[in-house]
């Protein structure tokens, strides 16, 4: 009998940043630059598939600066069948691009990147693209950035160590006139 090997990610100590340098083993250890995410199919005109009716599942858009925020968000939002995570960005800006040509109902962001940060990203998606939800997430926990996400037009805002607590009923309440989905 063939003894199989789950895959196992491969995190840079300086939080994800770089890639390993050693080659990767033969336990097939994925770096986490290279999971792969699957792309909105295109429909007959070749632009990215709107929202269908039929499936109902809430399609999410992820940023974040750091690898291993992406590779979190994008693990805990994969738990759940109502959620449909569809594309990622790294900065504010790609994450504007992301929600222009796929169409979320949702964009999950970080508030700190390069580029172009959470808050600034938040209001251009907001004036641009009104019907999709934001909920910007941040390691700093205060008062001042809860404030400063409902400013921007974020429609929540959760601390990184509170996501497995607080996303998930956050998402429900955001989009309780899809109930059916949950």
């Amino acid at each position: 009998m063939k003894q199989r090997h789950n895959p196992v990610l491969v995190f840079a100590a300086d939080g994800g940043q770089s890639l390993p340098s050693r080659p990767l083993s033969p336990r097939r250890e994925t770096p986490i630059a290279a999971i792969p995410l699957q792309p909105a199919k295109p429909d007959a005109s070749g632009a990215a598939e709107s929202r269908k009716p039929p499936s109902r599942r809430i399609r999410v858009v992820v940023v974040d600066d750091t690898p291993i925020g992406v590779y979190a968000l994008c693990s805990l939002l994969r738990t759940q069948p109502y959620t449909e995570v569809v594309g990622t960005g790294a900065d504010g800006a790609e994450g504007i691009r992301r929600v222009e040509s796929l169409e979320p109902d949702l964009l999950v962001m970080d508030l700190e990147m390069p580029v172009l940060g959470g808050l600034e990203a938040a209001k251009e998606v907001r004036a641009r693209f009104p019907h999709t939800r934001i909920v910007l997430t941040s390691v700093h926990d205060s008062a001042n950035w809860h404030s400063l996400s409902r400013e921007s037009g974020a429609d929540g805002f959760v601390p990184k160590q509170e996501l497995n607590r607080e996303l998930l009923p956050l998402i429900k309440r955001l989009f309780a006139d899809r109930k059916e989905s949950f």
